[in-house]
């Protein structure tokens, strides 16, 4: 959130202090820093003339005053992008209602006047110039054109461009590469973050960039992030604002790092339309070309699960290993239907058909009948088996010498409202004539 706090005399400037910009290294907490962003450095152009720099203050009163209006370009520090006055957050709420008297004493009042009057008498003058000149802004070095896309704002070059200007004016450090995965990492975080509404390096979903590394297939040696929100004027604010804090400054400055990845994005950060960024700065593990990496799968396998369950068992007492069973895979997928139809996770249907009532009907013939069952978002296969074996009675269906087949069904839908993964097993051991 940026607060303000403004004292309007010649010795004090206007500071913004943005709080909870997180960062995280390994394990380190997050920390705030502050940034001071406004001082006398505004600029703005005048029948083609460049004046400046001056207060924010002194700009402020010559909107007021009257002598400048919200088309006017207008920009912040030397280097800085031209924007229209009326565009620029600083003096956008002075032109919604506007009063150009306020403030203004006779004298001044008396100049507008003169100036009213003057343009009466020589409107065709003045209307032939305007349409000579409309659409473009030229300075003396210089044409600006403005474009009807140009953004107030963030983007994902730009903040990589930044980043590398930072580390090449601080040590001469080597610039560093953007890796297609790392920006699918940081575009990962981003998504989440505001999907749950939440400004931190550990997600509540329990996937940090670390897991989402392992997830895309990215192997490092090392890895960081950070992370920030707010309301950015350029991709040099933002990197300008990690510089000043000492966590997020030691990971753009890290000789440990060689790749990076960005995600930038606008919207909503409980009721706060914010600016959110991210970085990722990674170091590849010796002789892996993450380029050519594949992608983990994010989810759940029949097959996998299948998998995950035999080396569990042979992981406690090497018991036998589980056969897959078609009709025991029939009755789980049956199952795993009927409760998204119906929207339940249990052993016991509102349609009164279970685990057993299916085998029958599918014609497995048992002397021995279990099943387990999981919902959640699961990272992987593994995943499932781990939280089965954390239960006392899934892990002894799991573990039982008695069974002897296996089916399995996963499947993703929503459920209550919530889009999740569902996972059935059925165990089975058919009998000794079979």
């Amino acid at each position: 959130m940026w607060e303000r706090s403004c004292k309007w005399n010649s010795l004090l400037r206007c500071m913004r202090i943005q709080q909870n910009s997180e960062y995280a290294l390994y394990g380190n907490d997050k920390t705030q820093s502050t940034l001071l962003i406004d001082r006398d450095d505004w600029y703005y152009l005048v029948e083609n003339k460049l004046r400046g720099p001056i207060s924010e203050l002194s700009m402020r009163k010559n909107f007021t005053d009257g002598f400048l209006n919200e088309k006017v370009l207008v920009r912040f520090g030397r280097s800085g992008t031209w924007f229209p006055a009326g565009e620029v957050p600083e003096f956008k709420s002075l032109f919604k209602s506007p009063n150009i008297f306020k403030g203004s004493s006779l004298r001044q009042f008396g100049k507008y006047l003169l100036i009213v009057v003057a343009v009466g008498l020589c409107f065709s003058v003045v209307k032939a110039i305007i349409n000579k000149r409309q659409g473009n802004v030229v300075t003396n070095k210089n044409e600006l054109t403005l474009s009807p896309s140009f953004q107030w704002g963030l983007t994902k070059s730009g903040v990589i461009a930044q980043t590398n200007k930072a580390r090449q004016e601080n040590g001469a450090l080597p610039s560093l590469s953007e890796n297609p995965l790392l920006n699918t990492i940081a575009e990962e975080r981003l998504k989440d973050m505001f999907k749950n509404q939440y400004l931190s390096s550990h997600s509540p979903a329990g996937e940090d960039y670390t897991d989402l590394a392992g997830r895309v297939g990215y192997k490092y040696g090392r890895l960081a992030e950070n992370i920030a929100s707010g309301t950015f004027r350029n991709d040099e604010k933002v990197v300008d604002l990690w510089m000043q804090s000492p966590g997020h400054r030691e990971n753009i400055l890290s000789s440990d790092v060689s790749e990076i990845g960005v995600a930038v994005g606008k919207g909503f950060l409980k009721g706060q339309e914010v600016w959110l960024s991210v970085e990722i700065l990674g170091h590849p593990s010796a002789g892996i070309n993450n380029e050519q990496a594949i992608p983990l799968q994010w989810g759940l396998t029949k097959s996998g699960v299948i998998a995950q369950t035999n080396k569990a068992r042979q992981e406690n007492g090497a018991l036998p290993l589980l056969a897959e069973n078609r009709l025991l895979d029939a009755v789980a997928e049956e199952r795993l239907k009927d409760m998204f139809k119906n929207q339940y996770v249990s052993h016991y249907p509102p349609s009164g058909e279970d685990f057993k009532e299916l085998a029958i009907r599918f014609g497995y013939k048992h002397d021995r009948l279990g099943e387990n069952l999981a919902s959640g978002v699961y990272r992987n296969d593994e995943k499932v088996v781990d939280g089965w074996l954390q239960s006392p009675g899934h892990r002894a269906a799991i573990l039982s010498s008695e069974f002897s087949e296996i089916g399995v069904a996963v499947g993703k839908g929503f459920l209550k409202g919530q889009e999740t993964w569902i996972g059935v097993q059925i165990f089975g051991r058919p009998p000794a004539h079979h």
